[in-house]
């Protein structure tokens, strides 16, 4: 048997994909209520996330971010480290179905298409 693999092209900040994203790819995946995944995020703009031990007043500055347009981002602790069951994925390009050539040349399309 053939293992299914579902590749995805995104457009998410860091801090979007690792908070929100990610945990739900991870927790599918687990769950085997989806195929393994690759994903390739190209990080549209700046941003980083807070720690939830982190007190976030003292870990940045925040004034800074907000002038400078830096996405900040800090995990809900009620979520668990593979995610909600409330966790949902951001729209981007799945390529599913596709072998790892096919979602070479749409990374290679989407890095010269950006360039």
């Amino acid at each position: 048997m053939d293992r299914q693999w579902r590749f995805l092209l995104l457009e998410e900040t860091y801090a979007d994909f690792s908070i929100s994203t990610s945990p739900a790819l991870e927790r599918g995946v687990m769950e085997s209520t989806s195929p393994a995944t690759v994903v390739l995020d190209v990080f549209p703009e700046d941003s980083f996330t807070v720690g939830v031990l982190d007190d976030p007043e003292k870990a940045i500055d925040l004034d800074f971010c907000w002038q400078k347009g830096i996405i900040v981002r800090r995990p809900n602790p009620a979520r668990s480290k593979t995610g909600s069951k409330n966790s949902t994925t951001a729209p981007g390009v799945e390529i599913s179905g596709t072998t790892a050539q096919d979602f070479v040349a749409a990374v290679v399309g989407a890095v010269e298409k950006a360039s």
